[in-house]
């Protein structure tokens, strides 16, 4: 669907699965997701979507899974399938939700949700087009992995920004969904020095912006319930500045 009033109102819906089965060829999908976060326009004009598909037993099942992009560059009237990234595997279990961003120098890299509990890590892939030879995916030391969506985004200073759950080592795990953290590079990702805490205790899927102020926008899951499972029940979106990464301020607005 298209809007042409910032969202008040969209076009009738148009069916674009085919772009999904130029890929069946390589990979037998029952099911296939975009996202969930935002897709990205590159400075050429095309649009790319993160894309993950799983071919389980039942028509449900979220794995095995694999990764790739859809593409358009005719601003969204027809869509394709990229390559595939990653498919599921010993060293790379289940890749599925992807973010995609677009680097200073027009590469695009792609950051994924994946289930490697030794590594604990998100993984990392680079494509000079954001469709084809990707790079062989790499684990980030830097950005804890607790199996979960995440959100990374460039800011109006060229930075990138990371949101996703740190765990809690002390209580539930390394791989509970606690503790919304952004983290901040200034050198496309090879490091990532800053790290801020956004929200304590529950908080699980994330997804960044940039306001047309400059100021930075996460909309994130948080809250708990009475059962045991402590899923989330709000959602709530932070505005702030990004000199509040480095300052002493314990919250944004």
């Amino acid at each position: 669907m298209r809007s042409d009033d910032d969202g008040q109102s969209f076009s009738s819906p148009i069916e674009i699965t085919s772009a999904f089965e130029e890929l069946r060829p390589k990979f037998d999908w029952k099911v296939f997701a975009t996202g969930p976060g935002h897709g990205i326009r590159l400075k050429s004009g095309r649009l790319i979507v993160p894309v993950w598909l799983a071919n389980g037993k039942s028509p449900k099942a979220h794995r095995p899974s694999c990764i790739s992009t859809i593409y358009s560059d005719d601003n969204g009237k027809t869509w394709h399938a990229g390559e595939i990234i990653a498919t599921n595997s010993k060293e790379i279990p289940n890749p599925s939700e992807s973010e995609a961003v677009e680097l200073a120098d027009g590469t695009v890299m792609l950051n994924t949700r994946n289930e490697n509990k030794t590594e604990n890590r998100r993984l990392v892939s680079i494509s000079k087009d954001g469709i084809s030879h990707w790079s062989k995916p790499v684990y980030d030391p830097a950005l804890v992995e607790v199996i979960c969506m995440a959100s990374i985004i460039r800011t109006s200073a060229g930075d990138l920004l990371f949101s996703a759950p740190a765990g809690d080592t002390q209580t539930q795990g390394k791989f509970a969904r606690k503790n919304l953290t952004l983290h901040l590079s200034h050198d496309n990702g090879k490091t990532w020095p800053t790290q801020k805490l956004l929200q304590e205790g529950l908080s699980a899927y994330s997804d960044l912006a940039i306001a047309k102020d400059g100021q930075i926008l996460c909309f994130y899951e948080t809250g708990f319930t009475n059962n045991e499972e402590g899923k989330t029940t709000l959602l709530r979106l932070a505005k702030l500045e990004i000199n509040w990464l480095n300052a002493q301020k314990d919250h944004p607005n």
